[in-house]
């Protein structure tokens, strides 16, 4: 079954907009970008995983 990537519930749960952009050094509109696009780059996710080593991403996997 397709899946997609559940980036807003991704963003909520690292502690919202500000504080992923703030850690990624990128204005706070990117994220919302990424909501309106439905994805997230995979250099974005390494990084954020970088910063937070013991992220599951696999939960934010849903199938469509």
């Amino acid at each position: 079954m397709p899946q997609r990537f559940d980036v807003r519930k991704f963003v909520d749960d690292l502690g919202g907009v500000t504080v992923v952009a703030r850690w990624l050094s990128v204005p706070r509109t990117t994220p919302y970008r990424w909501f309106r696009q439905g994805h997230i780059t995979t250099s974005v996710l390494a990084k954020l995983k970088q910063l937070k080593p013991k992220l599951n991403i696999n939960r934010y996997f849903m199938e469509e």
